[in-house]
């Protein structure tokens, strides 16, 4: 359940969920194994992540742009309402999160090595365990977000871990195992994308249209 937003605000939940279910889908599509997920931007080249088809200097994608202004931009929005409106857990979630996603965001175009974003996965690892340790006092729906989220973040530790002694991404990781970490950030996109429907349906019609 979400927690109860003061007369007069709209629920932030819905636009924090919503941005941060359009983060990981962009991420999962990225992920997906070439040509299904080649046009989106970031992928590992030279053994950086870095920008295909741009130099870092003017390295724009669907890949930064999703992450920095949806990712980032909103998800740093709906959290400030958040915190205003007295939603320490939700507040605290979407803030942090939109900072991973600018910091992601932020590496991709400049180029970074692969124990390097491991590390800062692992760190998001953490925080996403801390909010799935509290979820089920928000829900069997936040509960499941947290659940995939955690699982991202120990799959993205793999893949970095993984790519980081060799050249290139598509030479270092299977087809089957790219399709697995593309799948699994697709899902989590998704239950955060059908967390926030469910909220705004059901506040719209006044009823349980979708359960949550």
């Amino acid at each position: 359940m979400m927690e109860n937003h003061p007369s007069g605000w709209a629920n932030p939940a819905i636009l924090g969920l919503l941005a941060f279910g359009a983060a990981f889908i962009i991420a999962g599509l990225t992920s997906l194994p070439s040509p299904y997920g080649n046009g989106f931007g970031a992928r590992y080249v030279g053994g950086n992540f870095a920008i295909l088809g741009y130099t870092p200097a003017v390295a724009v994608s669907v890949f930064s742009v999703i992450t920095t202004w949806i990712g980032g931009a909103a998800l740093l929005l709906a959290g400030v309402i958040s915190y205003r409106t007295g939603h320490q857990y939700w507040g605290t979630a979407f803030i942090l999160y939109s900072f991973f996603w600018l910091a992601l965001s932020s590496v991709a175009s400049t180029g970074a090595t692969g124990y390097g974003l491991a590390a800062l996965m692992f760190i998001f690892l953490l925080i996403s365990i801390t909010f799935l340790i509290n979820s089920m006092k928000h829900g069997w729906g936040t509960f499941i977000i947290f659940l995939l989220t955690t699982l991202a973040f120990i799959l993205w530790i793999a893949e970095f871990w993984m790519v980081a002694p060799l050249s290139t991404k598509t030479g270092s990781l299977s087809s089957g195992f790219s399709w697995a970490i593309g799948g699994e950030f697709i899902l989590t996109g998704l239950a955060a994308w059908y967390i926030a429907t469910a909220h705004l349906t059901n506040a719209n019609y006044g009823r349980k249209v979708l359960p949550h």
